[in-house]
């Protein structure tokens, strides 16, 4: 089925093919021929002109050349004249172009001149030796061999001396490691005293701290204890020299018995009994915030009851007896100011305790400036550690640099040295064969030559001869 439908459409293709080919062949050379005709006879123009019209096909190509060659010099050079141009034919010798020959001929020259040279050469290695050329050869050939065995001393001492120079850098580099080893581990270790310092040294100020805080904790509440138990003393005093506003007539009945035998004594307790009150309102109006503040102020406190206090137990022996003062009275009275005047001794104590453990103490801030120090100088021997390592580091990549360059400089200068040791035995070897070639080329004629010589030259020929070179 599907071959069938296959050849109806290339029927059909075809059919239409022959049609447009059929139509494009009347529409360029039938129809474009008669509409040129029809204008042709057509036109008007005086000049009459006739021509024939032919079938043309226009055809676009490349032509490539079947044997084609690229020619070139065999030498790099100035081009100085071209024979032939582009499409010329040309045949087998014809000269196509030329090159500067200036050049070749001074070459040219320079070789014929080598030429003579070595003819010159070859002749004089045809000449005879005499005794004195021998004389030479010998001269030069102890000297070669001389001078080889300098240069092997050398070679020798170079060997020993590159070895040296190695060793040590080597030696130098394992001292550089080891340093580094070291100093890496005390890279380590400063680090890490370092963090071990930190954490102490907040371990300290936290310490610190509380027991600042627990001393001043304290000293507050024996601070507030001191200023209830000192209302109660100032009230004792005063019941006894009535001093204050609201009391100072209610001692009117005995007041001219106290201290009636010495009236300073009363004078002075009074003085220091008004001072008291005085550091005691400043005590209760003052800053808790200041521990050295309240301490000073508590020590004032203290004085002054323990003078009032001592004072008055003064006066009270100083006082007379009589029937609004009696001597029970009075013992009952100097009893009580000695034991207010034992409790401020107490006191006086107690503040020169806490004066003493303050100092014992040392001040947060000073506590963290002195540690602040000690990480500074841990911090700079981390640095300088550091910084050492550093160098050290550097100090070894420069070692192991030098080393690679030492070891190539001695192989560059070893090799020197061996090829001059080569070279020196080569021109001993051709210095002999020269003068065995000489010997070889000229025997005859020296032997008939030497025989004019005297006996020691014919002898120096003889041992010449059987030498072997």
């Amino acid at each position: 089925m599907i071959t069938k439908v296959f050849k109806k459409m290339s029927i059909f293709y075809f059919i239409i093919w022959i049609w447009a080919g059929s139509f494009w062949y009347y529409y360029v050379f039938i129809k474009q021929s008669s509409e040129v005709q029809t204008s042709a006879s057509s036109s008007t123009s005086e000049i009459v002109a006739s021509w024939s019209l032919s079938q043309s096909i226009t055809v676009v190509w490349n032509a490539e050349l079947t044997d084609e060659q690229q020619l070139k010099f065999n030498k790099t050079g100035k081009v100085t004249a071209v024979y032939i141009k582009e499409w010329d034919s040309v045949k087998k010798d014809d000269l196509i172009a030329e090159l500067d020959k200036s050049q070749a001929l001074i070459n040219i020259e320079q070789q014929q001149l080598n030429i003579e040279n070595a003819k010159l050469k070859l002749q004089d290695l045809y000449k005879p030796l005499d005794a004195s050329k021998i004389m030479e050869y010998e001269k030069n050939i102890s000297q070669a061999e001389d001078n080889i065995e300098i240069a092997k001393k050398e070679l020798d001492l170079l060997l020993k001396t590159q070895a040296t120079s190695v060793q040590n850098i080597e030696k130098n580099i394992e001292y550089k490691k080891k340093d580094i080893e070291i100093l890496e581990k005390s890279l380590v270790d400063a680090e890490e005293s370092y963090q071990v310092t930190v954490k102490e040294q907040q371990k300290s100020l936290t310490n610190t701290e509380i027991e600042i805080q627990n001393t001043f904790d304290t000293f507050l509440l024996d601070f507030k204890k001191e200023l209830t138990g000192i209302a109660e003393n100032i009230e004792t005093i005063d019941y006894i020299l009535w001093y204050t506003e609201a009391n100072k007539t209610k001692n009117d009945v005995f007041e001219i018995y106290l201290s009636a035998k010495d009236l300073t004594l009363k004078n002075q307790s009074e003085i220091y009994f008004s001072q008291a009150i005085s550091s005691y309102q400043k005590a209760l109006k003052a800053d808790d915030s200041d521990i050295r503040s309240l301490l000073s102020l508590e020590k004032e406190l203290f004085d002054n009851m323990y003078y009032a206090s001592d004072y008055t137990y003064k006066a009270l022996e100083n006082s007379v007896e009589a029937a609004s003062l009696t001597a029970s009275e009075i013992s009952s009275k100097k009893s009580s100011m000695s034991s207010i005047r034992s409790k401020m001794q107490s006191g006086q104590a107690t503040v020169l305790s806490y004066e003493k453990k303050l100092d014992t103490l040392t001040d947060v801030d000073l506590v963290k400036s002195s540690q602040q120090l000690t990480l500074e100088k841990s911090v700079d021997n981390i640095t300088s550690i550091k910084n050492n390592l550093d160098k050290a580091k550097n100090d070894l990549k420069n070692l192991e640099k030098n080393l690679t360059e030492t070891l190539e400089d001695n192989k560059l200068k070893l090799i020197s040295k061996q090829n001059s040791i080569k070279n020196l035995q080569t021109g001993l070897e051709i210095t002999k064969k020269n003068l065995s070639r000489s010997f070889r080329m000229t025997n005859d004629y020296k032997c008939n030559q030497f025989t004019k010589w005297d006996k020691k030259s014919r002898i120096k020929f003889i041992w010449c001869k059987k030498r072997t070179w």
